[in-house]
């Protein structure tokens, strides 16, 4: 297997920046979560509603364990390059795949001011 290094990674702030972002979602998660509980207990509802609760709790500290993981591997497994003619991708863990875009099926524009200018 060929192994493709391409010129350019993700910004060098990107794992900080959606670990930060994973915390306060999984923070407002917990948050709500524990209203439920306590909503659970004070409403005595039935017992098949602990169970839902339960599993929702082990899905979101088993997804708050992952969202310091993930930044991490997609920081160091992604990169691509462009130019005028194609937008190169290389990505994956286990398995590296690459993407070819030509910019002909999708043209690069820049935005500024609200507006679209076409670079050609």
């Amino acid at each position: 297997m060929v192994d493709h290094k391409l010129e350019r990674t993700l910004f060098p702030a990107y794992p900080k920046m959606k670990i930060i972002s994973d915390t306060l979602i999984n923070s407002i998660a917990v948050i709500i979560l524990t209203g439920l509980f306590w909503l659970y207990y004070y409403f005595t509802w039935p017992t098949w509603t602990f169970w839902i609760l339960i599993a929702l709790l082990v899905f979101t500290v088993v997804g708050t364990f992952w969202s310091f993981v993930e930044p991490k591997l997609l920081y160091r497994n992604w990169s691509y390059q462009w130019n005028e003619e194609y937008l190169q991708l290389s990505y994956g863990v286990l398995k590296k795949r690459m993407s070819v875009s030509t910019n002909d099926k999708n043209p690069i524009r820049f935005y500024s001011s609200g507006t679209a200018n076409e670079t050609v």
